[in-house]
């Protein structure tokens, strides 16, 4: 969501504040095509026999892998080398780019959730669903899967409790997990399937 969201309604705006060239632009749609194309499709309603789930914490997560890429905009023209850019903690983003990101991020979550298909999935808590349910899972999760973060066992959790059969991203490390959140849960023959958008369009 976070590629098609940068791609289609910020990046463009912000290659030109900063000055930069438009090479970024064509670079960036071509490197994160797949995720672009899919938010795309959806949107084109070529999936109406589909329905699609956006889990309410990937809002944040969203606005921060923004943020994120707008930082390394910010690095490079500053010519900060690459090799020291995680090293670099602040970055100050300007006021004209901050309203320009909240005005477009906005304008790109109105559109996608125009799709009758596209549904907003909400923490359990917020829906009054079995907490305790969500709770196990996501104990489980995070207990038996060493290196998955907390954001992300939130997230599939959310997926599990609601009888999502696929969860898709772009995470390469998210996806070599997989077998082992599976694993955690043979014994409930329950099973979650962490797909790439590339995988997502064939389906």
């Amino acid at each position: 969501m976070a590629y098609w969201c940068i791609s289609k309604y910020i990046l463009r705006d912000i290659v030109k504040e900063l000055g930069l060239t438009k090479e970024f632009v064509k670079t960036y749609a071509e490197r994160y095509s797949s995720s672009i194309n899919l938010l795309d499709s959806i949107i084109k309603s070529s999936f109406n026999d589909k329905e699609f789930y956006v889990f309410d914490f990937s809002f944040y997560e969203t606005l921060k892998a923004i943020k994120d890429e707008i930082k390394t905009l910010y690095l490079f023209k500053n010519g900060v080398p690459i090799s020291k850019w995680s090293r670099e903690q602040t970055v100050e983003i300007s006021n004209e780019i901050r309203e320009l990101v909240y005005d477009k991020y906005n304008r790109a979550m109105d559109r996608l959730f125009k799709n009758d298909n596209v549904k907003l999935l909400r923490h359990p808590m917020e829906e009054e669903r079995d907490w305790d349910v969500f709770f196990d899972v996501y104990s489980f999760l995070l207990l038996g899967v060493p290196n998955l973060s907390t954001q992300d066992a939130i997230i599939i959790s959310g997926a599990i409790v609601s009888d999502i059969n696929y969860i898709v991203s772009s995470d390469t490390a998210l996806k070599k997990l997989n077998e082992q959140i599976n694993e955690v849960f043979k014994e409930e023959k329950i099973r979650v399937e962490i797909i790439d958008p590339s995988i997502a369009l064939k389906l």
